[in-house]
Parts: C-alpha cells; structure tokens; sequence
C-alpha cells in the first residue's frame, strides 16, 4: 500500500483514499483520488459537506486539482483548481464564497505551508 503524507493529511494511492488521522491514530475521509501523475499532478474528490460533515457520497462531491510547477532548483508552484461545487447542492454558492474566505483555501493552504517549513 503506497500513502504519501501531507501532514496530518494523507492520500492513499493505492484505493483512493484521502483522509486525515487524528489523535490515537483516528482516521476521517473526506475524498477520493481520481488522478495521480507523480510528481507534477493530483486530483481528488472533496467530500466535504457545506456543513463540514464528511459526504459519503462521491456524487455529492466536488473535486479539486493540483498541480505542481518546478521553478527553479528550490522553488515549486502548487496552482489549485477547487471545481464542480454545483455537485454540493443548494448551498454551493455559499460555500464557494467561504472557501474563498480567510477562514478558506487561504487557511488550509497557511497551514499547509507551516506544517512542510
């Protein structure tokens, strides 16, 4: 079984599975990977609900790609597409607007950079 760590996030390649492992070693999906072409590509469902519930139902789901760009000999670029949040229902819209906030992409992304400095 091939899991690349993202601290404390994980993306099992092997089944597909993204999750998070908590204290005492509990474990939450919240995705799917749909694509993995090492090391430039990943794409994976978000099946996190409006809410913050994780959403079983990958059909409920919207998806995320990221891509990774080498600049330079220390550099990467990650470049993010967060799409398909139609398939979130009657609160997409509301939803996309909060992950646009501060308490958004722009805090998940500041601790994922904190967690790899």
């Amino acid at each position: 079984m091939k899991i690349i760590s993202i601290r404390p996030v994980f993306f099992e390649v092997t089944n597909g599975r993204c999750f998070e492992r908590g204290p005492h070693g509990f474990e939450c999906d919240w995705g799917r990977v749909l694509a993995f072409d090492p090391p430039s590509r990943i794409v994976f469902t978000w099946q996190i609900a409006p809410d913050r519930v994780p959403e079983p139902n990958p059909q409920k789901a919207s998806e995320i790609e990221v891509l990774f760009v080498e600049k330079g000999r220390t550099e990467t670029q990650m470049k993010i597409e967060h799409r398909n949040f139609d398939k979130h229902g009657e609160y997409a819209e509301s939803y996309k607007q909060a992950l646009r906030s501060p308490q958004g992409w722009h805090y998940i992304l500041k601790n994922y950079l904190e967690s790899i400095s």
